[in-house]
């Protein structure tokens, strides 16, 4: 059944703060991100991502960065927890953060609709110079939060170049991939959402935000005059391999009709489809057809493969 939700991504950045260790620099922080957040008021986004510690003022060397934090504490969260609650939306706060035992973290902060605390995620692969120079300790493991939308992973900046947290992803059925950067990725972008199978929200500062699709196709982005974007987006959907489903496909299209979309970008063999029904979800249409999504076909035909090799050594 259709499970549209919408979504807003910022790529805003804070300017030059000569005096970042007293509170009005923290107001002026403060005052910034209200004016941004304001922009997505009119639209009741359900999600509103932010990119990477988006309360550094620019040019502020780690170490100030750090001092910043330590001075700031838990100002800026509270902050936009109360967003969060004036706005009936969720925010994906990403900072560098003190945690419980005095750890460095940089870390992302999913703050629910009234302001609560549903989950976080460390950044598993910091940069050298975050490790070496800032102190940041780096986190173990990926993290998955199920909500009101669906399931929800997450990645920080750096953390895209690494095969080993991705492919840990790809096992977990996420709808939403929430990443929060000061580097865009480029390609990367597209991979890391064929692989996970689920829609990836590049919340990038001073650059192109992006919402990539299941297939890895460009859904939405910000441009090169408003450095923000709000979009919606339907969760009820699968990616099909069209081996052994031309036809069904078809029988299925035929069938359904406007309560079904077929998306075929072409040149990558899969197709993505979207339940619009209000009573028929994607998979339940995928089953009455013998359809089976991308996922499971690759892994079947990997095992077959093996099978095969197996024979050949007999």
């Amino acid at each position: 059944m259709s499970r549209e939700i919408t979504i807003a991504i910022s790529g805003a950045s804070a300017g030059v703060c000569s005096a970042p260790l007293n509170d009005a620099a923290v107001s002026a922080m403060q005052k910034l991100w209200a004016a941004e957040l304001e922009h997505f008021g009119s639209s009741r986004p359900d999600l509103i991502v932010l990119p990477e510690c988006c309360d550094r003022f620019k040019e502020m060397t780690p170490l100030e960065y750090r001092s910043f934090c330590q001075f700031r504490k838990d100002a800026m969260l509270k902050f936009f927890q109360e967003q969060a609650e004036k706005y009936h939306t969720m925010i994906a706060y990403c900072a560098n953060w003190f945690d419980e035992a005095g750890n460095y973290r940089n870390r992302v902060q999913l703050i629910g609709r009234r302001g609560e605390i549903c989950g976080f995620y460390d950044k598993n692969y910091p940069t050298a110079a975050e490790l070496q120079i800032a102190g940041i300790v780096p986190g173990e493991d990926t993290s998955v939060i199920d909500c009101e939308l669906g399931r929800i992973g997450f990645a920080i900046c750096f953390d895209l170049n690494f095969d080993t947290l991705f492919d840990k992803y790809a096992k977990k059925e996420l709808d939403l991939l929430l990443f929060s950067s000061v580097y865009h990725g480029g390609p990367l972008q597209v991979q890391r959402s064929r692989e996970c199978g689920c829609y990836f929200l590049g919340a990038v500062s001073g650059e192109r935000c992006t919402v990539v699709d299941p297939q890895g196709e460009v859904a939405a982005s910000s441009s090169n005059y408003i450095p923000r974007l709000c979009t919606t987006l339907d969760l009820d959907c699968a990616v099909v391999h069209y081996d052994n489903h031309f036809e069904k496909l078809e029988k299925l299209k035929a069938k359904y009709g406007r309560d079904v979309m077929i998306r075929d970008p072409g040149r990558v063999g899969t197709v993505l489809v979207t339940s619009k029904s209000s009573t028929v979800s994607v998979r339940e249409m995928l089953t009455e057809f013998g359809i089976i999504e991308n996922s499971l076909y690759i892994r079947q035909a990997e095992e077959l493969a093996d099978q095969y090799r197996s024979r050949s050594r007999e």
